[in-house]
C-alpha cells in the first residue's frame, strides 16, 4: 500500500537543469546584487504543509524565519503570523520553530505537530471545539537517526481504490534524511521507520545541494499527491501528471512576514543564543533572582522584543531563539568575586550605591561555554546575555577577528573566527531599554563604517560647527542644535532640541517646534531636502514612542548606492558587511 516510487527519465534531467540554469542566470541579471544575496543567504523557508479539510477548502501552514504562518486558501496571499499561540504564556518548547503540520484524522479530529529546538510536541483534538495539551511526542520517532530533527508530517491517503482501507503515513526529516512509517487508519500499529525511498534528491538538482529541511505530502481533491521539499532558503513542489519535476516555488511565500512597502527590504533573518543569568536563590526557596526580585521573565521579554523589533523595523529585522542557556549563579567578574545572596539582596535594588562596580567577564563564558564554536559552526548568528542590575554588561559589544566597538569596547583574546555581536539586557529594565541598547549599536555600527561620527552625543561639550562633508550617517543623527537642518537625532532624542545644553544626555519630550528633515529619510536614498515643524507630539513625548519613531527612520529599503547598502539593517546584523 506504500506510494510506488518514481523517478526522473535523463531527459527529464536535462529538461529540469536547463531550466534551472536559465532561471538562476535571468534572476542575477534582473535583480540587484544585494538584493539577491538577502534572499539567499538571510531567509530561511523551514517548511509548507497543505491541509485538505472536510469542507474541500485548503489550509497552508509556513514556517518561515522561525515564525508559523497561516493562509486560508491555497491561492491568497494573505499569510497570518500565528508564532504567538506557541510563545509567551502559552509557550510550546524552546528553540527555533522549523516545522508544523496540521493532521486530520479518519474520524474527523485533528491533532497539531510542532517541531522545535530538535523536539517534536503534539495536541491532539478530543472534540470539535476542544483540544488536549501540548506534549513532548520525541518517542514517536525514535529510530530514525541520531541527527538534528527539524521536520514531521501526517497525512491520511484517500481511499482511492474504494477498498474501504485507508492508509495513514508520517513523515520525519532527521539529518537531512526522509523516513517514513504507516499503519492501517484505526488500528495502533505502526510499521518500522524507513528510509524513504523517493527522487527527493531532484528537488534543486544541480544548482541546491543543501541539507532537506522537510517534506510535506497531501492529496487534491481528485486523489493526486502534492509534495513540497524545503532546503534552507527554497521551496520545491512536485505536483504534475508524470511526477518527475520539482519545481520552485519560493516566491509563492515571498508576502509572508514581509512589509507591505514594497521599497522595504525582505526580512533579514538571524539566530540567537540567549545566555540567561538567572541565579537559584537557595535564601528564598530556591526561586529564580527575576521571581524573587518581582523582575520580568527574562523568557517573555525576550519574546515581546523580537515582536517589538520586528515591527519597529517594519517586518526587516526577524529575530528567533535558537538555543537558550540558563545559568543558575551570579556571574563571574572581572575583578572581585560574585555577588553572594546576601550581599546582593542587601544592595539590589533598593540601595543601589551600596553594590560594588562590576565588570561581566565575557571570555570566561564564551570559553567555557564553547559559543565561539557554535557561532562559526553556524548555530546561531548572535548572542543576547540577560541578566539582573549591577551585572556588569555592555548594552552591545562584539568578539571575533576584526571586532570593533558598537557601545561598548570589542572583546578581545577570544576563539571567536567570525565577527560575534552581543548583547546585554537587563530582565530588571523591559522592552524600551532593549530597544536603546540596539540602537547604540546601530550607532556604533554605522560610525564604524563610514569610520567617524562627529555629532556623536557628547553632553559635556559645545558641539562643533556642522561638518561640510558629512557623511551620510552624521546627516542622518543631525540634531536641532547642530548648526544645521535637523534630521532625526540619535537614539537619547535631541531631534527638536534648539540649542545645547550642559549636561543634558536625553531630550525626547521637549514641546519646541523646530523644522527636521527626519520624515523625508523615508524616502532614502532620493532625499528631497524638505522638512516640517516637529515637536515632541510627533511621538507623544514620550521616551518608549521616541525610540520606536528613530529606529522606524533607520533606512531599510532596497538596492544600494556608492554610499553602500539602502538597508543599514545589513550592517548592523551581519558585521562582516562592514568593511
Amino acid at each position: 500500500m506504500s506510494m510506488p516510487d518514481r523517478r526522473m527519465s535523463a531527459v527529464n534531467v536535462f529538461k529540469r537543469t536547463m531550466r534551472l540554469v536559465l532561471a538562476a542566470m535571468a534572476s542575477l541579471s534582473a535583480v540587484p546584487l544585494a538584493c539577491a544575496q538577502s534572499e539567499t543567504t538571510w531567509s530561511t523557508l523551514s517548511s509548507v504543509s497543505t491541509t485538505r479539510l472536510a469542507d474541500g477548502s485548503y489550509r497552508e501552514h509556513l514556517v518561515k524565519n522561525g515564525r508559523i504562518f497561516l493562509r486560508n486558501g491555497r491561492q491568497s496571499n494573505v499569510w497570518v503570523d500565528i508564532s504567538g499561540n506557541f510563545n509567551g504564556d502559552g509557550r510550546v518548547g524552546e528553540g527555533e520553530i522549523t516545522s508544523f503540520d496540521y493532521e486530520v484524522h479518519a474520524n474527523g479530529l485533528a491533532s497539531m505537530n510542532l517541531v522545535r529546538g530538535g523536539h517534536l510536541y503534539r495536541a491532539e483534538q478530543w472534540s470539535a471545539k476542544r483540544w488536549g495539551p501540548w506534549e513532548i511526542a520525541d518517542g514517536e520517532v525514535a529510530g530514525t537517526g541520531r541527527g538534528q530533527l527539524t521536520s514531521f508530517s501526517a497525512l491520511l491517503v484517500p481511499d482511492l481504490a474504494g477498498t474501504g482501507t485507508r492508509i495513514e503515513q508520517e513523515y520525519v526529516v532527521r539529518g537531512g534524511v526522509i523516513h517514513k512509517r504507516e499503519r492501517v487508519a484505526g488500528t495502533t500499529t505502526w510499521s518500522g521507520w524507513s528510509i524513504h525511498a523517493h527522487p527527493v534528491e531532484n528537488a534543486g538538482y544541480p544548482l541546491d545541494r543543501t541539507p532537506v529541511r522537510s517534506y510535506h505530502i497531501a492529496y487534491e481533491a481528485n486523489g493526486e499527491p502534492i509534495e513540497y521539499v524545503a532546503r534552507t532558503s527554497t521551496v520545491y513542489r512536485m505536483a504534475d501528471a508524470n511526477f518527475e519535476t520539482w519545481w520552485d516555488v519560493t516566491s509563492e511565500f515571498a508576502p509572508a512576514g514581509r512589509s507591505m512597502n514594497a521599497r522595504v527590504h525582505p526580512p533579514i533573518y538571524k539566530r540567537v543564543l540567549v545566555f540567561n543569568m538567572d541565579p537559584v536563590m537557595l535564601s528564598r526557596g530556591g526561586a529564580r533572582l527575576h521571581s524573587v526580585m518581582g523582575w520580568l521573565d527574562p523568557r517573555l521579554l525576550v519574546d515581546r522584543y523580537i515582536t517589538e523589533i520586528e515591527n519597529t523595523t517594519d517586518h526587516v529585522v526577524h529575530y528567533a531563539v535558537s538555543k537558550h542557556i540558563r545559568v543558575d549563579e551570579f556571574p563571574r567578574f572581572l575583578a572581585g568575586p560574585p555577588f553572594s545572596e546576601s550581599e546582593y539582596l542587601a544592595c539590589a535594588p533598593s540601595n543601589v550605591n551600596a553594590c560594588r562596580p562590576t565588570s561581566f567577564d565575557y571570555n570566561h563564558y564564551l570559553d567555557h561555554y564553547n559559543l565561539c564554536e557554535m557561532a562559526d559552526s553556524g548555530e546561531y548568528d548572535e548572542v543576547w546575555v540577560l541578566g539582573g542590575a549591577h551585572f556588569g554588561l555592555m548594552e552591545s559589544t562584539m568578539a571575533g577577528i576584526g571586532a570593533f566597538g558598537t557601545n561598548g569596547k570589542a572583546i578581545e583574546h577570544t576563539a571567536c573566527r567570525r565577527k560575534l555581536n552581543i548583547m546585554g539586557f537587563s530582565y530588571e529594565r523591559g522592552v524600551s531599554e532593549m530597544l536603546e541598547n540596539m540602537g547604540h549599536r546601530l550607532e556604533g555600527t554605522m560610525a564604524y563604517k563610514y569610520r567617524q561620527w562627529r555629532n556623536w552625543n557628547d553632553d559635556s561639550n559645545p558641539p562643533p560647527r556642522f561638518p561640510t562633508d558629512a557623511n551620510v550617517f552624521e546627516r542622518f543623527t543631525a540634531r536641532g542644535f547642530d548648526r544645521a537642518i535637523s534630521a532625526c537625532g540619535n537614539i537619547h532624542g535631541f531631534l527638536n532640541t534648539p540649542s545645547w545644553t550642559a549636561g543634558v544626555q536625553r531630550d525626547f519630550d521637549n514641546p519646541y517646534q523646530k523644522n527636521s528633515t527626519c520624515d523625508d529619510w523615508e524616502n532614502y536614498p532620493n532625499l528631497t531636502g524638505r522638512s516640517v515643524g516637529v515637536s515632541c507630539s510627533k511621538w507623544q513625548c514620550d521616551y518608549t514612542e521616541w525610540k520606536r519613531y528613530w529606529i522606524g527612520k533607520v533606512p531599510a529599503f532596497v538596492d544600494g548606492t556608492s554610499a553602500g547598502l539602502n538597508n543599514w539593517w545589513m550592517y548592523v546584523l551581519d558585521s562582516e558587511l562592514v568593511i
